[in-house]
């Protein structure tokens, strides 16, 4: 028989005195800074809240990573498929793209994941770290978004189910840490938990066959425990019944003992409910022609080191790096009139498992009134020294 899981009850829908989250109107002198108004809601406040346990510094520090980094990634509704960054995801994921299907048996936003099997191990050599993980947290914003529309609708607290559908995926690709594909989606799910770890109701792990179980347990290594205790691998003898005794039908696609169908089979797989399959480019991630002179940065455990350029005029700064563990990247401005300084380039955490053979690499248009700080911070969690090698340049413009 299939083992059942259990609806992981809401994380607090009390009011009053004897919960202990602040409400919304005191979040923001917890924190220090303006709360975006559609998030500053009792519902999304305790969220956090109870995801760190209570503690303030958690709590101010998980939250003013999220809004710094949000404003480069707002999407302008819920039409994700044009979006440019899981447009390159799409040879290797397959994601349902109706919104607002809604499980009516605990009011969370359901979203389907189709890994593609035949395609993931070209992943590190098709894209870089960086486009992955920007591609995770537009979905993560997608979500989010569906979740404070759900709660503003109903008065009720609404949350996320991911179904992972694996018939099309081999796990033992997953089932080692060091594989290049491995450590990239292991990143970028590091990231997404970080910021939208909170909205997590339920991960279903459906069609996985006899390696179900191992791939819990491996995912053990990237969760925060509050999220891995939401992993559920549904497996066994009248595993479909188990699943359908706790989705809604309308959340279900056919493929799963549903009836949700997509209607349109040139963007959608009607039976799965999910993108239709995209072809995947063989492009390499940064092909060039001469070989680049890095510099090198030793990075002590949970240490940082920041760059500094100095644009006399209006011009691109380009940059190129490589790195033998994980580290957080960004760029800050600095105004040379009043001190201020602004984040223009989101931090974000990185990995290049690839090494020089797909690097990092990306260009912002810069301005002569302001000097920039490209920062570098090793978050990788063997706690070893990492290796940096970078270069970066000020370019002219191209004259008209």
């Amino acid at each position: 028989m299939a083992k059942n899981f259990v609806n992981p009850p809401c994380v607090c829908t009390c009011k009053g005195p004897e919960c202990e989250a602040p409400g919304s109107s005191e979040i923001e002198g917890l924190i220090g800074r303006t709360v975006p108004h559609e998030m500053c809601t009792d519902f999304a406040i305790r969220r956090w809240w109870h995801a760190f346990g209570g503690d303030k510094q958690k709590v101010r520090v998980a939250l003013n990573c999220y809004i710094e980094n949000v404003g480069f990634f707002k999407l302008d509704g819920l039409v994700i498929q044009e979006n440019s960054y899981l447009k390159k995801l799409m040879p290797f994921f397959r994601f349902s793209a109706r919104p607002m299907v809604i499980n009516t048996i605990d009011n969370t936003v359901v979203v389907l994941v189709k890994p593609k099997g035949s395609n993931m191990m070209a992943m590190p050599k098709m894209l870089s770290g960086s486009t992955v993980v920007k591609a995770f947290v537009v979905l993560g914003e997608y979500c989010f978004a569906q979740v404070l529309l759900q709660e503003r609708v109903t008065g009720q607290e609404s949350g996320v189910t991911f179904i992972i559908d694996c018939i099309e995926f081999d796990i033992n690709n997953l089932m080692h840490k060091f594989v290049p594909v491995v450590r990239m989606l292991a990143t970028a799910l590091l990231q997404f938990q970080y910021f939208y770890g909170p909205l997590i109701r339920r991960i279903l792990i459906v069609n996985a066959g006899s390696m179900g179980p191992n791939l819990r347990i491996s995912l053990r290594l990237g969760l925060e425990s509050y999220i891995h205790e939401k992993v559920f691998v549904v497996d066994g003898v009248g595993w479909m019944q188990v699943l359908q005794g706790s989705i809604s039908s309308n959340a279900l696609p056919i493929s799963l003992g549903g009836n949700w169908k997509e209607m349109d089979s040139s963007k959608y797989e009607p039976l799965d409910a999910v993108a239709a399959e995209t072809p995947l480019n063989f492009a390499s991630n940064s092909p060039r022609n001469k070989a680049v002179a890095y510099n090198t940065l030793l990075l002590l455990p949970m240490c940082k080191c920041s760059i500094k350029m100095n644009p006399e005029s209006r011009c691109m700064l380009r940059w190129i790096f490589f790195t033998s563990g994980n580290l957080k990247f960004s760029i800050t401005r600095k105004s040379l009139t009043n001190d201020n300084i602004t984040l223009v380039y989101p931090r974000l955490i990185i990995c290049t498992p690839l090494g020089k053979q797909s690097p990092e690499e990306d260009e912002l248009l810069v301005d002569g009134e302001f000097e920039y700080w490209l920062e570098f911070e090793n978050v990788d969690r063997s706690f070893e020294v990492i290796n940096v090698h970078y270069k970066c340049k000020l370019e002219p413009l191209p004259k008209v």
